[in-house]
């Protein structure tokens, strides 16, 4: 298969926010101005972490948060049917697509701190990954209740929630070469964090059970002084 970009998150259903009544559309409306970044993305894509998500102002809207991303979860698959990247018989179908091929889509929930406010939320978790969701980032906001977030001031580590959210993902892996296993994010960690978070998913009953990913950001950022950064020892682990 030709090189194309694989993309580590993509807000996609976002380009509807302000014509469907899945978003509030008053949280979005800067949308319209950015939708010709989309020109030509579907044939330059090979695949895309397509990110359930929200404005944390639309989140604090939802009087059913879990509700509300089993809307998000089925737009996209219905958007992306046949092309959701699940299991290994959908890896093959991807890699084996000509190159103008259509973008393939991997379901990702971005902000599990939205939702998970509580230890019986983790529960809920299992049955996302049967549904199909293979990406989860733990944080996006400094109001969240799992680990600290990249937000000034937030220096907080990650919490006996967040471990016990940790426990839950870890647990969704299969056994064996065929199984598929979760893939956890680390963006929006403050340093603290990300740093207990793989500390966390090293231990011997996790190792090697949950991937790693870091979907946006980098080493340095323009304008911050480094909190809202991956630091160089997380990068290196």
């Amino acid at each position: 298969m030709a090189f194309r970009l694989i993309d580590l998150h993509c807000n996609w259903l976002w380009q509807y926010a302000t014509e469907t009544t899945s978003f509030e559309p008053s949280e979005y409306g800067d949308i319209p101005g950015r939708l010709v970044q989309l020109s030509g993305y579907m044939t330059a894509t090979s695949a895309a972490i397509l990110s359930c998500n929200r404005s944390a102002a639309d989140w604090e809207r939802q009087t059913g948060p879990w509700r509300s991303l089993a809307n998000l979860v089925a737009r996209y698959e219905s958007e992306f049917a046949g092309r959701l990247l699940i299991g290994r018989e959908d890896f093959e179908r991807w890699r084996a697509e000509p190159p103008d091929g259509l973008t393939w889509g991997m379901l990702g929930v971005s902000g599990l701190d939205y939702l998970v406010r509580e230890l019986a939320d983790t529960d809920r978790l299992a049955g996302l990954f049967e549904r199909g969701v293979r990406v989860f980032q733990l944080v996006e906001s400094a109001t969240g209740r799992l680990a600290g977030s990249a937000e000034t001031g937030d220096d907080r580590g990650l919490t006996e929630l967040g471990r016990s959210c940790l426990s839950q993902i870890a647990g969704m892996a299969t056994n064996g070469d065929g199984g598929s296993r979760p893939i956890l994010d680390l963006a929006h960690l403050n340093p603290r964090s990300m740093t207990e978070v793989i500390d966390a998913v090293d231990e011997s009953a996790r190792a090697g059970r949950l991937l790693l990913m870091y979907s946006h950001g980098a080493v340095t950022h323009s304008g911050f002084d480094g909190p809202r950064a991956i630091n160089h020892q997380n990068l290196a682990r």
